[in-house]
């Protein structure tokens, strides 16, 4: 049977279903009325009282054509709200007198929104497509393809019929609105969602398995050219979504609908040394593996965590582009740059470098490395596990499993007559006391430990119960250090410098010491403070790659006996200020009058500083 229905109007008529009640229209009498009018519709299987058949004879009126909706085969007059019982307005060949009815379907819970019917004359232009999404056939450019894949229709608002109110319909599809509506793939690499949808596009007949080493070399090569330092693979429900972390801020990068015929995160664990398919007693694993990505060499590390949605895996692109930083690349300012180099040149100490997560320590550590490295000095680190593999070093791996703890591998390392050791983390007692106690029998030992601020780094050798004489003895000095993203060239605005009251309110927590020296750098002339607007260039974050602020306290003989006396750590930073000492508050807010990043920036990542 045709899809579409006639009244007995027609020659050959057919047995017609019931229609839901409808609410009469009021009709014009045919008398006096000219023979090209459009007549209002005639509810379907009634035909008013004290009217005859319209003639054969009289003309139809043809509306322009109008081609149909790709993959549907109806023009966009054939289609409107199908809600329970809804019309359709009529499609070209329209003749006057017909209606056309619509079987009921199911609505979706969707929220409403405001819908109008056409009127019965064909109107010039292609009406608006409106109603409860139909399903649809792939359209010709995946790359604007939302859920019903049907390209966006530029429509004229219609008006309803005389004498009706407005209908309301379920809420449009995203792709059928000229209003932008969220797309399926909630991107913000507009470029990566492209190329996958144009793979999707072209793959054809093409093996599953080579499909989705396709898609996983374009994520890997598209996070590396986007500077990602992560890349996130999550399950949630029926989606796959990839997220990048770009400058220390995690962004989605794609949302996909989970395809098992299509084994990307299988082709991630292969690649990694892991089995393709997780445990059945789900366990974490750790793997790596090196790959060419945007033509560059890239070492990647690979976590797999289970989680109740699936397999979650981690990725840490290790550019080893970066591995040639060296300590002038790093952000350091000229003064404190001298005096780094100056300590690293001690034959024997131990210098500790702090800061959270991500923060670079592993950077600045390698770039030490290089600076001190010569071929008559043998260098050992320890390392868990090993972020970059670096000539003229004799890098170990712990391995907790086999026994090679940082304790053991730290009293083996010793025995390998080191003169420089890099050891990883300083995590428990025992350790500090072995890298502490190395330092004093003529080893340089440079190693990592987690507080957020130089001078703290006493207060927590002093909790895992080091002597103060041997923290006194020993110790060189200590880096804390953050990274703050930069202040994007191509769009940055000039800003003008804060007003005392908010100056004022933001350093009434700090000591007099620390915020005498903010005051005078801010109401330093010449100050070049930036707005961040954002532009194509930084994917509108205003912010466009990242550099260190530091803070660095060298223990000197007045230090020494606040450390032998039990000092608090404010005593000490207080201290440390009057030796002249600058803080990571400090060297932030000196990069921000330098025009290298803002204050809101500088200000969210010392937020625990004010």
């Amino acid at each position: 049977m045709s899809f579409w229905k006639t009244d007995k109007h027609d020659e050959e008529p057919e047995k017609k279903p019931e229609a839901a009640p409808q609410a009469p229209v009021p009709q014009q009498p045919m008398q006096g009325q000219q023979p090209d009018a459009a007549l209002p519709p005639i509810p379907f299987g009634s035909q008013p009282q004290g009217q005859t058949p319209l003639p054969s004879a009289m003309p139809p009126q043809t509306p322009p054509a109008m081609p149909p909706l790709p993959g549907t085969g109806l023009t966009p007059h054939a289609i409107t709200a199908l809600g329970q019982g809804a019309q359709i307005l009529p499609p070209t060949g329209y003749t006057p007198g017909m209606t056309m009815h619509m079987p009921p379907l199911p609505m979706q819970p969707q929220a409403p929104q405001s819908a109008t019917k056409l009127n019965v004359q064909p109107p010039a232009a292609p009406p608006s497509v409106s109603g409860r999404a139909m399903p649809m056939q792939p359209a010709p450019n995946p790359a604007s393809v939302s859920k019903l894949n049907l390209p966006p229709q530029s429509s004229p608002a219609m008006p309803p019929l005389p004498g009706q109110p407005p209908q309301s319909s379920p809420k449009l599809a995203p792709a059928l609105s000229q209003q932008q509506q969220p797309q399926q793939f909630a991107v913000v690499d507009q470029q990566l969602e492209q190329r996958f949808s144009q793979l999707l596009k072209t793959s054809g007949r093409t093996p599953a398995i080579e499909l989705a080493v396709q898609i996983s070399d374009l994520i890997l090569t598209q996070a590396v050219l986007q500077r990602a330092s992560d890349i996130h693979f999550e399950f949630h429900g029926s989606s796959l979504k990839v997220r990048f972390r770009i400058d220390g801020i995690l962004q989605d990068a794609l949302l996909v609908p989970r395809n098992q015929n299509i084994p990307i995160t299988q082709r991630l664990r292969v690649l990694a040394g892991f089995d393709p398919e997780p445990p059945a007693n789900f366990r974490a694993e750790e793997g790596r593996f090196q790959k060419v990505l945007g033509g560059k060499t890239v070492q990647v590390r690979v976590s797999s965590f289970p989680t109740i949605n699936g397999e979650k895996l981690v990725l840490r692109v290790l550019d080893r582009t970066q591995m040639g930083l060296s300590l002038d690349q790093l952000g350091l300012e000229t003064k404190t740059l001298d005096t780094i180099k100056k300590v690293i040149q001690n034959p024997y100490g131990i210098f500790f470098v702090t800061g959270a997560t991500g923060s670079g320590k592993t950077t600045t550590l390698y770039a030490i490395l290089k600076t001190i490295t010569t071929p008559v000095r043998n260098t050992v680190t320890l390392e868990d596990p090993v972020e970059y593999r670096m000539e003229g070093m004799n890098q170990a791996q712990i391995n907790q499993k086999n026994g090679f703890t940082w304790n053991e591998g730290l009293r083996t390392v010793l025995r390998q007559d080191p003169d420089i050791v890099m050891v990883g983390e300083v995590r428990d007692h025992e350790n500090a006391e072995i890298s502490m106690r190395a330092a004093l029998t003529g080893h340089l030992i440079l190693t990592t430990i987690h507080t957020i601020s130089a001078p703290s780094v006493v207060e927590r050798l002093y909790e895992m119960g080091i002597p103060p004489f041997l923290i006194a003895s020993s110790t060189l000095g200590s880096m804390a250090q953050r990274l703050v993203r930069r202040v994007c060239p191509q769009c940055a605005t000039p800003a003008a410098p804060p007003e005392p009251a908010a100056i004022d309110e933001m350093l009434r927590m700090l000591a007099p010491e620390e915020g005498d020296v903010i005051k005078e750098i801010i109401s330093r002339p010449g100050a070049q403070f930036k707005n961040a607007v954002g532009c194509p260039a930084c994917r509108g974050t205003g912010y466009l790659g990242r550099t260190g602020i530091f803070e660095i306290m060298l223990m000197n003989e007045e230090l020494r006996k606040q450390v032998l006396s039990h000092a608090t750590t404010d005593q000490l930073k207080r201290t440390a200020i009057q030796s002249g000492m600058k803080t990571l508050l400090m060297d932030g807010i000196e990069k921000s009058w330098a025009g290298i990043t803002t204050l809101p920036e500088v200000l969210r990542v010392t937020a625990t500083m004010v």
